[in-house]
């Protein structure tokens, strides 16, 4: 034999090589394409799935900023309408100190003496003569003498029996003064 035949023997066999990895690299190759394949569909779903979520999350973003705006100009219509409410309670407030400072003044104004004009003395005279002109049992001679006071004059009147009527028209006064005085009791 000679070298030929090795040579021939050694062409064969390498063709045979290079066959079986041709072969060995297409059966790999088809594999890994398929493997690539499986993965590239996986990355798409997990893509596509992403993509959802993220359009999700924009709606979801969009909608609560839009209620948040909502619930913000409700805030601001009931803060506003709280703010009027608080501004009418306190000019109602306002009204009823300026009213109590007013009574309380006229409380004072009614504990306050009184000062005797002669005017008054001349008054509380005469109506001292009219009181005397209903005591037929007592004496007439200290009418000029005696100094009374409107409201002793009023209870001595009602004592002896006038009502309230009467002590207003003969004291030139009101029917309320007259029954505020015989209602106050010393």
């Amino acid at each position: 034999m000679d070298y030929t035949y090795y040579l021939f023997a050694g062409f064969v066999f390498l063709l045979t090589v290079l066959a079986a990895y041709i072969i060995i690299k297409a059966i790999t190759d088809k594999k890994l394409e398929a493997k690539e394949r499986k993965e590239q569909a996986r990355y798409n779903d997990k893509e596509k799935r992403l993509f959802s979520l993220y359009q999700n999350l924009e709606d979801m973003i969009v909608s609560i900023e839009k209620y948040i705006e909502e619930s913000m100009s409700k805030v601001k219509s009931d803060r506003e309408e709280a703010d009027k409410t608080l501004a009418e309670v306190k000019q109602i407030y306002e009204k009823i100190k300026t009213i109590e400072s007013k009574q309380e003044e006229r409380q004072v104004d009614k504990l306050k003496p009184k000062i005797v004009d002669p005017a008054s003395y001349k008054e509380t005279i005469t109506t001292a003569k009219i009181i005397n002109k209903y005591k037929p049992d007592e004496p007439k001679e200290h009418t000029a003498d005696v100094k009374m006071d409107k409201i002793d004059i009023v209870r001595q009147l009602y004592a002896k029996g006038l009502d309230v009527e009467q002590i207003s028209r003969k004291m030139g006064m009101s029917q309320g003064e007259v029954s505020l005085i015989v209602g106050i009791k010393k």
